[in-house]
């Protein structure tokens, strides 16, 4: 049922190469599984200048074509889901 939610939304997942380095502009993290939160967040920040990277279970979503649009959906940074604090607190020196 989850895989019928996502693919009537977002299109059937295709094979997506992801960045894993970061640009040099403000950026913002987000992580957990909820696809519509991402989707809303992508749409908030469009044209402010902001890029938004993904964080481990998060990586999945490149590979849905709706999210491609999004000039500003640039990454993945991190790794495993338990190094978040970590893994978030030395991005946001980048920053």
């Amino acid at each position: 049922m989850l895989d019928e939610a996502n693919t009537s939304v977002y299109g059937n997942p295709e094979i997506t190469k992801v960045n894993i380095g970061v640009r040099n502009r403000p950026g913002i993290l987000i992580s957990g599984h909820d696809l519509k939160d991402l989707e809303e967040l992508l749409k908030q920040t469009e044209g402010s200048g902001v890029d938004v990277y993904t964080h481990s279970e998060m990586l999945p979503a490149y590979y849905y074509p709706v999210f491609k649009k999004y000039e500003h959906f640039v990454g993945n940074y991190g790794n495993a889901w338990w190094k978040q604090n970590s893994e978030f607190e030395s991005l946001t020196a980048r920053f």
